[in-house]
């Protein structure tokens, strides 16, 4: 049966239809990887912001390693220098922690590649339960 936007409305509050699309969306696997990574990760909502953030700080560690040699050629003092290296230091040691605390926020993960294989078997088990549907139906 198919309603029109009016009908919707006047039988169908929005607040009512949203909430039908979270109960429906709460079925999703991918629902839930995304509520544990929203839950797990500061500055990570789901899936794809977690690659983002990922990317952005590797890119800021690139370019800082980038910055290193162009000073390098341009300066001569000895103080200046080991400031701005002392600086190079700090960035990257916050970018290295920001990185740490991202991967050590899932709960049993203690390196990247303990990221990878959760990661792993989250596919997995959404493999599974994608076969699963298809053979219920």
């Amino acid at each position: 049966m198919l309603y029109t936007n009016k009908e919707l409305e006047n039988n169908f509050p929005l607040a009512e239809r949203m909430k039908l699309e979270k109960l429906k969306a709460q079925n999703s696997p991918v629902y839930w990887i995304n509520e544990y990574i929203s839950a797990s990760v500061t500055g990570a909502a789901d899936v794809q912001s977690l690659v983002s953030y990922s990317k952005s700080i590797t890119e800021q560690l690139e370019s800082v390693y980038e910055d290193i040699e162009p000073f390098l050629k341009r300066t001569n003092d000895i103080r200046e220098l080991a400031d701005y290296i002392k600086s190079l230091e700090d960035q990257v040691e916050d970018l290295y922690r920001e990185k740490e605390e991202a991967v050590l926020s899932f709960e049993g993960v203690n390196s990247i590649s303990d990221l990878v294989n959760l990661a792993k078997g989250m596919e997995e088990q959404l493999k599974s339960l994608y076969k699963e549907k298809e053979i219920s139906e």
